[in-house]
């Protein structure tokens, strides 16, 4: 079975792309955005920006209930968990109801920002080449760069879409590997063997392993 080996690998692929999003993202641009593009990338880097603020500032230094709760709000302020969730469920969004979207959503974001702090103090150091942030046809933005660290060179982009004046991350590519497609895939396999209801238990349960992993290395 597949159940609890799916649901790894979708914590392992939130942590390493989350992680990855980290050192990416460098200090914000300067100068005014000209359009789109350049207005999603200063987003970004903005975010990370203060991100980066905090981890040098408290991270390591601070006990971790403290750190935490800004570090979570902090990540939020521009990665969007619920609409990655809604789009990650695909089709199957539309048939649950809204109590059951709700649980869905909840479930799926605490379970990704738990992956994410439970490796946030394990970054490496990372040199970055941005290639360009493009505009897509449906009015979103792709943000493509390089990260290099030691050998290895790994290619992430970053999706964003426009919410409430906003540009907020939906998606990361990494290697080729997208986290929302990821998700999609194993939500089928996972619905069709157990049914939304099973898909709902699987990630609970992870999430429940995961904020008491974080517990207990506080």
């Amino acid at each position: 079975m597949c159940v609890s080996g799916c649901a790894m690998k979708w914590v392992r692929a939130s942590a390493v792309s989350l992680a990855l999003l980290l050192p990416v993202l460098g200090h914000a641009a300067s100068g005014r955005p000209r359009g789109p593009a350049d207005e999603a990338l200063a987003a970004l880097k903005a975010g990370q920006a203060r991100i980066d603020a905090l981890i040098e500032r408290e991270v390591g230094k601070k006990p971790p209930e403290e750190w935490r709760p800004k570090l979570r709000k902090a990540v939020n302020a521009f990665i969007d968990f619920a609409e990655l969730a809604r789009r990650a469920l695909g089709s199957h969004w539309q048939k649950r109801s809204t109590a059951e979207q709700e649980r869905f959503q909840a479930t799926m974001k605490a379970l990704i920002e738990s992956a994410y702090l439970s490796r946030v103090t394990e970054r490496a150091e990372y040199q970055v080449e941005y290639l360009g942030a493009e505009g897509t046809k449906n009015g979103e933005v792709r943000v493509k760069t390089v990260l290099r660290a030691r050998d290895a060179e790994i290619p992430v982009e970053y999706l964003l879409y426009r919410k409430d004046g906003r540009w907020l991350v939906y998606d990361i590519v990494t290697d080729g590997l997208s986290l929302l497609e990821n998700y999609r895939t194993q939500f089928n396999r996972l619905i069709k063997r157990k049914g939304f209801e099973g898909l709902i238990e699987t990630l609970e349960r992870k999430r429940a392993e995961l904020e008491r992993l974080e517990k207990e290395g506080s």
